[in-house]
């Protein structure tokens, strides 16, 4: 898993092993958004202009998989007008989006949609024409926040084993020898999460980590870092219960987007 943040340790509580499960779920029909996403605004650092919506329905998620993986769309191709490049890390696609979210439990995040019109027409990436078309609910940011599993038996966290970095293309390798990328050096990151409880089976359930929580899926047009600071504010103040008592947060994350999980205080694990 590539970044990782500690924060505030909870006091651990005992746990049944029933407690401990992944469930999958049925699909439905995808919903299609009555907007484009190009004329969606770029969210306002604070979040004026838009509403903040605590997402804790499964099927919330579900209707909103086809505004999620267009919002992915757009974000990646506003970025490589604004670099004038054809090259940059795919978006999440529409199998992995919809995978999470069948699959993720337990299950919660946030939405960003529009409030109000922003009185900056620069935030509209084409203001001469996107400004008449705005409406009120356009989807600009998500957050996806489940417990931790895998379905690999073999699976450990392990910054020291070789072939954590054995994908580095020489550029980032020379990156982490300088101190200039954030990576678990000695290891004690990667060896404190793999000393943390586990239960499930990788055929059934899965894996599940108890301990670590994961942001599954973000996405957003201006508005990922606002997002990631109230998961992680929401993590440090939840109660430990029967199936969760998390001590860590972790993601995934593309080579584009490392600087930014950086800069929130993540650092990678192998």
């Amino acid at each position: 898993v590539t970044g990782i943040r500690i924060f505030g340790r909870i006091s651990p509580r005992t746990s049944k092993m029933s407690d401990y499960v992944a469930k999958r779920f049925a699909g439905k029909p995808l919903r299609q958004p009555p907007y484009s996403f190009r004329d969606v605004p770029r969210c306002e650092r604070d979040l004026s202009k838009s509403t903040l919506q605590e997402v804790k329905e499964r099927d919330h998620f579900t209707d909103a998989i086809a505004e999620m993986v267009l919002l992915c769309n757009e974000a990646t191709r506003r970025q490589n007008v604004r670099q004038n490049s054809k090259q940059s890390s795919k978006p999440l696609s529409l199998e992995y989006i919809a995978d999470r979210i069948d699959v993720d439990d337990p299950i919660f995040g946030y939405f960003v949609r529009t409030a109000s019109p922003p009185d900056d027409k620069n935030r509209f990436h084409d203001p001469n024409n996107s400004a008449a078309k705005w409406k009120e609910g356009m989807l600009q940011g998500f957050a996806v926040v489940t417990t931790f599993t895998n379905w690999q038996r073999t699976f450990r966290w392990d910054s020291m084993h070789e072939a954590a970095t054995s994908y580095d293309d020489d550029k980032l390798s020379e990156q982490i020898v300088s101190g200039e990328r954030l990576y678990d050096q000695d290891g004690s990151l990667s060896e404190a999460l793999e000393a943390t409880v586990r239960c499930g089976d990788p055929w059934n359930e899965g894996i599940v980590w108890p301990r670590i929580a994961e942001v599954s899926l973000l996405g957003g047009l201006g508005c990922g870092r606002a997002l990631l600071s109230l998961v992680i504010e929401k993590l440090e103040h939840s109660a430990p219960s029967n199936s969760q008592n998390y001590e860590y947060l972790v993601l995934q994350a593309t080579d584009n987007s490392v600087p930014f999980y950086e800069s929130m205080g993540f650092i990678r694990v192998g």
